[in-house]
């Protein structure tokens, strides 16, 4: 069943509609179901820059470098909006973005990219995947799937992890996430772009949403590719109960600061802390830098990955 359950006026008239006119219908079914208006800023910063690369490069321009930046405006966003779908955060949006009339013959213009961003809630083995229709966006560590159907048609990009994997033995590879279900998923389609960023997976691909039924479509497809991906790698739920806790140690940039906040804790903030699905739950009744470091060695190589990159997030920024 769409998860926007509404056909949006089939019979309005595209012809009259400029690029970025509001989805007919959209706004009034995402307030319906309670979603909010995303806003300029609809990622909060998590994929703002890969939506900007993705795009321009998708249409031909190159990734944004030295003394090209003034044939490529910002990208800009319309129909953003933001919901919660089983406890998952979920954001959709048209992106758009000029190529300035120095780009080659029919490639200048404003063009449109729909975006849907999906809430991991933990750290995937894989960085982007793209199709091979395009020449390749990213010199990172490609990572043959050993299918050859989907091999021909995609490149997949390791991330972090499989580098970190020859320190910390036994976390997930590409593999792992890529099982047939998702690959059988992601080939439905040969122009969509998939990119993870800071516990988000961003799905970008050419042309705007149109409808309604289009944004609702892109939901479900985008959902079905997170549920299909194994749960020892993506949890199948998200806890934010205790994410005003965790903000506290998002400031943070150092271990020295992180241990100090965890001695100052409130036994609710504990409580709440030990509940959580978040990677800091193990350190929930931590009160001593020993008991820190002994705690950290008792940690899965998953976990210990998903802790650091807590903070190589937070110093990245």
């Amino acid at each position: 069943m769409p998860l926007f359950s509404h056909r949006a006026h089939p019979d309005h008239d595209d012809s009259r509609r400029h690029p970025w006119d509001p989805v007919p219908g959209l706004a009034e079914v995402a307030a319906g179901q309670g979603w909010q208006p995303a806003g300029d800023r609809p990622f909060e910063g998590h994929l703002e820059s890969p939506v900007h690369e993705i795009s321009r490069w998708m249409y031909g321009a190159s990734r944004s470098g030295p003394g090209d930046d003034f044939q490529v405006s910002p990208t800009f966003y319309t129909d953003a909006y933001r919901g919660t779908i089983s406890g998952r955060a979920v954001v959709v949006a048209n992106a758009w973005t000029t190529l300035g009339p120095a780009m080659p013959f029919g490639k200048s213009g404003t063009k449109g990219a729909a975006v849907c961003a999906v809430e991991v809630g933990g750290l995937l083995p894989v960085a982007f995947i793209q199709p091979c229709q395009f020449r390749p966006m990213y010199r990172l560590l490609v990572h043959p799937t050993g299918d050859p159907a989907f091999d021909e048609r995609f490149i997949v990009n390791a991330s972090g992890p499989e580098v970190m994997s020859r320190v910390l033995p036994g976390l997930a590879q590409p593999g792992d996430m890529l099982t047939a279900d998702v690959r059988q998923r992601i080939m439905a389609h040969d122009d969509w772009v998939f990119r993870f960023e800071d516990y988000w997976l961003g799905c970008i691909a050419r042309g705007q949403f149109m409808t309604v039924d289009d944004v609702s479509q892109r939901i479900s497809e985008v959902l079905g590719i997170m549920a299909a991906i194994p749960a020892s790698i993506v949890p199948d739920h998200i806890d934010h109960s205790a994410d005003d806790v965790v903000a506290r140690f998002s400031r943070f940039d150092s271990v020295d600061q992180a241990l100090a906040e965890l001695q100052a804790l409130t036994p609710d903030d504990r409580d709440r802390l030990r509940q959580s699905d978040s990677p800091l739950s193990a350190f929930a009744d931590v009160t001593t830098p020993l008991e820190a470091m002994a705690k950290f060695q008792e940690l899965d190589a998953q976990r210990r990955t998903q802790l650091l990159a807590m903070f190589q997030r937070v110093t990245g920024e």
